[in-house]
């Protein structure tokens, strides 16, 4: 009886290291992807600087007497690619919210409510189920 006991008891304990492990590694997820969103958010914010530049250097060219409809073309096509790029990484910047929140949503197959855990959620989790392996670990 004593030994099912430990047995028990180190079976346990190498779960708690798992879930320590578990928490670590969530935790490196965690902080590379709020790197990689803060790149993308330097990105943006480029682009999005050029954009408004465009928009007053457009402004000013039409106030001209003689407008240089070239440049003014050339800056409306410009800003249209920027824009494009501006949404890619909006979604970029979405998608890494999404990966360390979650997200509720509707299935468009069969328009039931579904929620996928982000990183967050995982740590909760993992760290729940923890707690109540310490208490069966106090109850052996």
């Amino acid at each position: 009886m004593f030994w099912k006991k430990h047995k028990k008891r180190k079976f346990l304990k190498k779960q708690i290291e798992k879930f320590h492990r578990v928490l670590w590694s969530l935790e490196i997820k965690e902080e590379a992807t709020k790197e990689i969103r803060e790149g993308l958010r330097v990105q943006y914010d480029r682009i999005a600087e050029t954009i408004d530049a465009e928009e007053t250097r457009i402004k000013l060219e039409k106030e001209k007497e003689k407008i240089d409809m070239d440049l003014v073309e050339k800056l409306v096509a410009s800003m249209e690619k920027r824009k494009v790029d501006l949404k890619t990484f909006d979604d970029g910047m979405k998608g890494c919210d999404i990966e360390i929140d979650g997200m509720d949503y509707t299935d468009p197959e069969t328009k039931e409510p579904m929620h996928k855990d982000g990183v967050k959620g995982k740590q909760d989790a993992a760290h729940e189920t923890m707690v109540f392996i310490k208490k069966l670990l106090k109850k052996v």
